[in-house]
């Protein structure tokens, strides 16, 4: 199972960093850019489910659907870890052999790296794709270790290190994904608006 981690498209709720330089419509036109190009990525897949938040945004969000097959669930409460945590449980507890999370600030994201993330995970314990900021742009589990997100500084450049550090400690095989940029900022929206006009 694939979960897409997204908020709901409004105003003054999306790309809050963003909307420091853009203003809130202009985050909002970025987010739904980004949200785009990430569902058509996500397109081949049948097994999606769309986490969203806030918790009454389910009846908006049924129109982001790409195919009938695909679910939608409530973040829940709580942390990003948490809110993952909850995610990889709900997977496995309906019986998939593997789970993986994105969200949508990594649209230069695209289906072979999804593939290839699956591939991984027939032999390693952890599949992580690393953002140049420290974090991470993908998580996946072939089974399921919810250690992997306790007590991680969520938000900070220490993410991806705290979360190999757990990894070695449980003694769990990782293998690391190509480094992609989140756009979080407006020199990151800018490079990716060069990138989707050549």
């Amino acid at each position: 199972m694939i979960h897409l981690f997204l908020k709901a498209p409004r105003k003054g709720l999306v790309k809050t960093r963003l909307a420091v330089t853009l203003g809130d419509e202009g985050a909002l036109e970025a987010y739904r850019v980004m949200l785009d190009y990430v569902l058509d990525t996500l397109e081949p897949f049948d097994q999606v489910e769309l986490c969203f938040t806030p918790s009454n945004s389910e009846q908006e969000l049924l129109l982001f659907r790409r195919r009938e097959e695909w679910r939608l669930a409530d973040q829940g409460e709580g942390d990003l870890g948490q809110r993952l945590t909850n995610a990889f449980a709900r997977s496995f507890d309906n019986g998939s052999n593997f789970a993986i999370a994105i969200g949508a600030d990594s649209p230069d994201m695209n289906s072979e790296d999804l593939r290839n993330a699956m591939s991984q995970l027939k032999e390693s314990d952890l599949v992580l794709g690393p953002a140049e900021d420290g974090g991470y742009w993908l998580v996946g589990m072939r089974k399921f270790e919810p250690a992997i997100f306790q007590g991680i500084e969520w938000s900070s450049p220490n993410v991806l290190q705290q979360t190999l550090d757990i990894a070695r400690n449980y003694r769990l095989k990782v293998t690391l994904l190509r480094t992609l940029s989140d756009i979080d900022t407006a020199a990151d929206w800018g490079r990716f608006q060069c990138s989707i006009r050549t």
